[in-house]
């Protein structure tokens, strides 16, 4: 059974290994996406907007909150992904975009897979390219901010954290 949450905020959010997006440009992935199915035709990821924190995700959800609310020139849009067994997680993220029309130039779109150990995908917009913030630049914040706390066991954390340094790298 699929059960996928999301919400927008003006703040970020990202998870383990990584495939990034930057304003339709595709990057290959930094690690190997693991294995899983794609959904069936007419099964095709969707999202449900709410303007609370994502269930799934354990931890300080607090620290998430407050980092969510910070001022920040990123649109962030995070989808929480409860299913496991998907095999293809990067097909399975591009059909989540065409269908929602994602990345917008503000935006960073994460999909957080929460049955794979927190494994996630991400879309930059085009206010990336011209902050000068390239894929491999968000994947190392990721490495440095979120992956710790997430396989420590509070990915709320690790996004709170995440969120705060794209926030910061954004301001420069």
């Amino acid at each position: 059974m699929r059960k996928i949450v999301g919400w927008t905020l003006i703040a970020l959010a990202l998870v383990i290994p990584v495939t990034g997006c930057s304003s339709g440009k595709k990057t290959a992935p930094v690690q190997a996406p693991s294995a899983s199915t794609l959904p069936a035709p007419g099964g095709s990821p969707s999202t449900k907007s709410s303007n609370g924190l994502p269930g799934e995700l354990p931890g300080d959800k607090a620290a998430l909150r407050t980092a969510l609310s910070e001022k920040s020139a990123v649109q962030y849009e995070i989808v929480t992904i409860d299913e496991a067994g998907i095999r293809d997680k990067d097909a399975h993220f591009d059909t989540l975009l065409a269908q929602k029309n994602w990345p917008e130039s503000s935006m960073l779109v994460v999909a957080v897979y929460t049955q794979d150990n927190y494994d996630f995908r991400y879309a930059m917009g085009g206010i990336f390219n011209e902050k000068k913030v390239a894929p491999t630049d968000m994947y190392a914040l990721i490495k440095e901010h979120y992956q710790p706390k997430a396989r420590s066991g509070d990915p709320s954390a690790g996004l709170a954290a995440l969120i705060k340094a794209v926030n910061s790298r954004m301001a420069q």
